[in-house]
């Protein structure tokens, strides 16, 4: 998924410059660079932001908060909606529940849509009763 991302943006700084040609996500030639090198540093530091990004994310994975009460805080880099993270989340949380023979009782839950300079996210408290 890096790649393609790396590929979109190359893709349009090439559409503004024509500097670049790309074959399958990756660069394969410059053409030219300007005299001080503007363009492809702006490329490459985009491409190096590109690929160190995506393990931002966070997930916490099921945390017992004790007593039966469980919490499940989950970011998605490749996700623009809070509730589809959330959807995957409770998901999760249901299969956790089920393998110990109980439901899912959601106590809170609350969901962040992406946003210019953050991922997606969800977090949803619950029990298994």
């Amino acid at each position: 998924m890096a790649w393609a991302m790396i590929a979109t943006v190359i893709i349009a700084f090439r559409k503004i410059s024509g500097k670049v040609n790309i074959i399958y996500g990756q660069v394969l030639k410059v053409r030219q660079l300007d005299t001080q090198g503007g363009n492809m540093r702006i490329v490459l530091f985009t491409a190096a932001c590109l690929l160190v990004l995506p393990g931002c994310a966070t997930n916490s994975g099921i945390v017992d908060l004790g007593g039966g009460n469980y919490v499940y805080a989950k970011e998605d880099a490749m996700a623009c909606s809070g509730n589809a993270v959330k959807v995957e989340i409770l998901k999760e949380a249901s299969a956790f529940c089920a393998k110990q023979g109980k439901q899912l009782t959601v106590q809170s839950s609350d969901a962040k849509p992406c946003f210019y300079s953050s991922y997606a996210g969800a977090e949803v408290q619950f029990s298994c009763k």
